[in-house]
Parts: C-alpha cells; structure tokens; sequence
C-alpha cells in the first residue's frame, strides 16, 4: 500500500502539468475574446461615425445609430461566442482527462478531488451550451454562469490542495486568481476577471515547468 501511494504521489506533478498545460491554452483563448469582443464593438461604433461623416459631406443618408449599436453587438456576440467555445471545450478536455487519470491513482485521490473537478466538468459544459446560444444572440448569462462554477472548482481544487500540503506559491496563486475571477464575473467587471485570469495563468506556468527540484513539491500539494 505504502509504495502504491509513492506512486500516485510520484504521478501527480505530470497529470497536473498536463492539465495546467491546457489550461494555459484556454485562458489565452478566453482573454483575447474577452479583449476581442470589447474592441469590436468600438470598432464598430467608430467606423458607424466615420462612415455618418463621410456621407454627411457628400450629402448621401448616412446609418441610424441603432444599426451600428446592433453591428457591434451582433460583432461582440461572435468573437465572445467563438472564443468562449473554444476554450471551454479545451477547458472541458482537460477537466474530463484529469478526471480519468485521477481515477487510476491509489490513494483515494479520485475521492479527495471528487467535487472540484465536477465543478469544472459542469462549469465548462455550461460555458459551452452558453457559447452556443451566443451565436443567437443570447446565452450570456448561461455561458457567465458556466464561467463562474469553473471558477469555484478551481477555488476549490487550490484550496483544498493548500490544506493538505501547506501554504504553496502555485497553489495560491490559483486561490487568488480563481477568486478574483469569479468575483469579477458575477459583478460583471471585465478588468477585475481579466486580471484573476493572468494570476491563474501565472500559476499554471509554474505547475507546468515547476522549478528545479520543486516539481515533488508542487505535486504532494495537490
């Protein structure tokens, strides 16, 4: 039993570098849609006023204001809804693989990690179902809703691991990162879940080339 539990301790830092490997990837995705999106509709209103002056000199009708404003939502609703899908399914791959390879380690570890990664599993299925109906023009609140559970699952995943293997710069981070990007997605502040997202990523780097020597230490945390 003893050695059975070496060995689950042994492979931990490499399942979770794996999946703060896709994380990684899906929180580039999600924060060039979230940067994307806010910009296009600037774009959009911009360009809206720049074509009202052109036409406006050359004595042509020029666009109603209410048809740039639908331009740049129906703009915003794309690139969000592209972005958001694509990371939710990488997020989702993810949650669901270390899922799968948390169950063959000894040790109870599937057990211990039960609820935070069916958090995540949930969060990005709904992140996605949400992406979807963005496309329609609604599903926002849906894929916002799936974005916040994600985010619990994580909270709950670095505070959980915290406790069992004491205070841990990645781990924090992942607290702090998580918790940040929660708080701002249920206030519906871009900037304040923006910023949790680059703690976040600033954390799965480190699980993802831990630092020479730490890579046991890292893993014994989780």
């Amino acid at each position: 039993m003893e050695a059975e539990g070496q060995r689950g301790e042994d492979a931990m830092p490499v399942l979770l570098g794996e999946f703060a490997g896709r994380m990684l990837v899906a929180l580039a995705v999600a924060s060039a849609s979230i940067l994307l999106a806010g910009g296009s509709i600037v774009s959009v209103r911009v360009a809206g006023l720049l074509f009202g002056f052109l036409a406006e000199a050359l004595g042509l009708p020029g666009i109603p204001m209410d048809i740039v404003d639908a331009a740049g939502e129906i703009a915003f609703n794309l690139v969000l809804s592209v972005g958001g899908l694509t990371s939710s399914l990488i997020a989702y791959v993810g949650s669901r693989e270390l899922e799968r390879a948390l169950r063959q380690l000894p040790g109870g570890r599937a057990e211990d990690l039960g609820l935070p990664v069916l958090l995540l599993k949930i969060g990005s299925i709904a992140a996605i179902a949400g992406s979807v109906l963005l496309l329609l023009g609604a599903g926002l609140t849906l894929a916002t809703a799936g974005f916040i559970v994600f985010q619990a699952g994580l909270a709950i995943m670095a505070y959980g691991a915290r406790s069992r293997g004491g205070p841990d710069t990645s781990m924090t981070l992942l607290l702090v990162g998580a918790s940040l990007a929660l708080i701002g997605a249920a206030v519906g502040v871009s900037a304040a879940v923006l910023a949790g997202m680059a703690i976040e990523a600033a954390s799965f780097y480190r699980l993802r080339s831990p630092p020479s020597g730490g890579s046991r230490l890292e893993g014994e945390t989780l």
